[in-house]
C-alpha cells in the first residue's frame, strides 16, 4: 500500500465473491476484501477449513500482488 490508504484502490473479485460475500466479478476496494479476510479467520487461517473459499480468495489475492 502507499499513502493513498486502503479504499482508495478497487479490484474486481472475478469468479471468487463468495469468497468475500458477494456476487461473482464484483468490484471492492482493497478494504472491504480484507474484511472478510480477517471476520473468517479461525485461529490464524482465512476461511478456517473451508479450502473452497480460501483457494477462491487466494487467487484474488495472487492477482492483486502480481503473481
Amino acid at each position: 500500500m502507499n499513502g493513498d490508504g486502503l479504499a482508495t484502490y478497487s479490484w474486481n473479485v472475478g469468479i471468487s465473491g463468495q469468497a468475500f460475500g458477494v456476487a461473482n466479478f464484483v468490484v471492492l476496494t482493497v478494504y472491504e476484501i480484507l474484511l472478510p479476510t480477517n471476520s473468517t479467520a479461525s485461529g490464524g487461517e482465512p476461511w478456517a477449513s473451508n479450502l473452497f473459499l480460501r483457494n477462491e480468495a487466494l487467487s484474488v489475492f495472487r492477482a492483486m500482488n502480481g503473481r
